[in-house]
């Protein structure tokens, strides 16, 4: 009886982390050149990361597939600024274009799209690391330069290669449930030993 509680009592534990296994992480880094808050890079690797959950996939029909994060998307540039976008971001697939990445919501741009053949059949599940050319928007005729917000000020592309996108599951920190669980789960550990050692 007391067996079956600690189980009870464990799994209660363990379910605020499994509401999070169905997020993933999705990745896309290229080597670009442009400015962030007017300082400019040069061929430096640039990578844009955000988590979504994507059981809330919208379809929009053509093979266009959205995703919203679930925070604000984050970027880095090696070398140089780190922090995150201030302008609504999506994660888009376009099915008949075979590209997938990081779309701009507030001006309507591609951020920045990874183009490869495997993303034909893509829906934004899970997926390993995946290659191809950078498809972005830079310049506009009616607006001018496309600039997008973020923390560090505005982010301008001029130039990207090869870009490398992937969705994995989300890493996990600890959390305080979880190190509950894993102190429950040594403390009966360390139970069954006594009782082992105290038998003999």
């Amino acid at each position: 009886m007391r067996t079956l509680y600690l189980l009870a009592l464990a799994a209660a534990i363990a379910a605020p982390v499994a509401l999070h296994a169905s997020s993933l992480t999705y990745t896309d880094t290229f080597t670009a050149s442009g400015s962030i808050g007017g300082t400019s890079f040069n061929n430096a690797v640039v990578t844009f990361t955000a988590t979504a959950d994507p059981s809330s996939l919208i379809n929009e029909g053509g093979g266009i597939f959205a995703l919203s994060p679930s925070a604000p998307v984050s970027f880095s540039i090696a070398g140089g600024a780190s922090g995150v976008f201030t302008d609504s971001l999506q994660l888009f697939v376009n099915q008949s274009s075979n590209a997938a990445g990081f779309g701009d919501n507030t001006n309507d741009f591609a951020l920045l799209y990874t183009s490869n053949p495997a993303f034909a059949a893509y829906e934004l599940g899970a997926i390993g690391a995946t290659s191809g050319s950078s498809i972005f928007n830079n310049f506009d005729t009616d607006l001018g330069e496309a600039v997008y917000g973020t923390s560090q000020g505005g982010f301008d592309l001029t130039a990207a290669g090869t870009s490398t996108f992937s969705a994995v599951a989300a890493s996990q920190v600890p959390e305080p449930s979880s190190l509950v669980l894993l102190g429950t789960g040594a403390l009966g550990a360390f139970g069954v030993v006594r009782r082992k050692f105290s038998a003999a």
